[in-house]
C-alpha cells in the first residue's frame, strides 16, 4: 500500500520562530505558539487549556520559568487580544501565540541614587552645637522639627536664624542651598515674644 505521508519536515520552510500545533490535537486547526528562535517542537494546544496552563506547559517543553515569561496573543489581523489567565484558548480570536520574557519593574526602574544629604552645624543656646545630616534642597520649613528635636525644643517655638546676633528668622520656604547655608541658629521662643520676618525684636 503506497504511503501518502509527507516525509518532509514539518517546519522546513515555514517561519523559524513559529511552532506549529499538532493537528492530530483537534479537527479544527489550533493557535500557533511562537516562542524563542532557538527552539522549535510540535506542540498540542487544545482549544479548552486556560492561557495560564498553555504558559505553564510551554514553558515545561522548552525548560523555562513560567513567572519569568508571559504570552501575547494575537488574532487572524495581528491585533494584540485581551485574555484573562483563565480565559480557554478556543474562546478568543487567537492566531499567534507568543511566549516572551516579562520586563519586570526592576530592569526598567533607574539605578536608585541616594538623595544628597550634608552636615548642617547647628548651634542654640549660646555655646551649645550639634550637627545633623539633612537635604540641602528642601524648604527650611521641613527641617524646623528636625533641629526643633535635636535641640530639644518644641518644634512649634523653634525659630531658625543665620547666627546667634541676628533678629531677622530665616525665610522657611527657601532651602540651604538656596541660602548657601550649612551652620544656622536655632532658637527657642516657647514664652517669648516670637520673632517676625522684618521687624527687629528689641
Amino acid at each position: 500500500m503506497e504511503d501518502h505521508r509527507d516525509g518532509g519536515d514539518p517546519h522546513d520552510g515555514g517561519d523559524p520562530h513559529r511552532v506549529e500545533s499538532d493537528p492530530r490535537a483537534a479537527s479544527d486547526p489550533d493557535p500557533r505558539a511562537v516562542s524563542d528562535p532557538r527552539v522549535a517542537s510540535d506542540v498540542a494546544l487544545g482549544l479548552a487549556v486556560p492561557v495560564m496552563d498553555l504558559l505553564v506547559a510551554l514553558c515545561a517543553q522548552y525548560r523555562l520559568n513560567p513567572s519569568e515569561h508571559t504570552v501575547e496573543i494575537l488574532s487572524h489581523n495581528r491585533n494584540h487580544v485581551s485574555f484573562k489567565p483563565n480565559s480557554p484558548i478556543g474562546s478568543l480570536d487567537a492566531e499567534t501565540i507568543v511566549l516572551k520574557p516579562k520586563v519586570t519593574e526592576e530592569k526598567t526602574k533607574r539605578p536608585y541614587t541616594p538623595e544628597a544629604s550634608v552636615r548642617l552645624l547647628i548651634n542654640y543656646r549660646r555655646s551649645h552645637k550639634t550637627v545633623v545630616r539633612v537635604s540641602p534642597r528642601v524648604p527650611l520649613g521641613d527641617l524646623v522639627p528636625v533641629v526643633g528635636r535635636k535641640c530639644e525644643f518644641c518644634p512649634a517655638s523653634t525659630v531658625l536664624l543665620r547666627d546667634s546676633v541676628s533678629r531677622e528668622p530665616l525665610d522657611l520656604s527657601r532651602s540651604l542651598d538656596q541660602l548657601g547655608l550649612r551652620e544656622l541658629f536655632a532658637r527657642d521662643t516657647a514664652g517669648k515674644k516670637p520673632l517676625l520676618p522684618g521687624r527687629n525684636a528689641l
